[in-house]
């Protein structure tokens, strides 16, 4: 089965269609549990035609760990592009030394927050995190955009 048939699936389910009424209503919090391997990444991108108004702001999806956000992130980019999908990890190496920075995660870690940041109402943007990425402080917004 192909990619397009399996959104287009997915966009005639009427769980999705319910998701994208709740998400143009106030709903600023959601809990979605019980999803298996690629599901939720299709739901969400299935919004995208199903209910588009309720993708005019950026969405952060917080998974359990770093290896779950990995494949939720590489899923929804198969799905949607990397145009629209972000990784926001952890700035600290966890498998060499701990408490050692990665520059290349500090880097990443700035793109998003910059994207972030000027994202107007009516881009699509999909942040995906975990847990020990979001507990780091980052930079403030006038410090960011005087050093960018």
């Amino acid at each position: 089965m192909e990619l397009s048939e399996l959104l287009q699936l997915y966009r005639r389910h009427p769980g999705a269609k319910a998701l994208g009424r709740m998400l143009v209503g106030k709903s600023q919090h959601m809990h979605v549990s019980g999803g298996r391997a690629s599901c939720l990444p299709l739901v969400f991108a299935s919004l995208t035609e199903v209910e588009p108004d309720a993708l005019r702001h950026p969405y952060l999806f917080v998974l359990d760990d770093q290896e779950e956000a990995g494949y939720f992130y590489h899923d929804l980019v198969q799905i949607l592009g990397d145009q629209h999908v972000l990784y926001f990890p952890s700035s600290y190496r966890r498998a060499i030394r701990f408490g050692q920075r990665d520059a290349a995660n500090d880097i990443l870690r700035t793109e998003v927050l910059s994207r972030f940041v000027k994202a107007d109402r009516d881009s699509l943007l999909f942040v995906v995190t975990y847990p020990d990425a979001l507990a780091e402080q980052v930079v403030s917004k006038e410090r960011l955009a005087d050093q960018t």
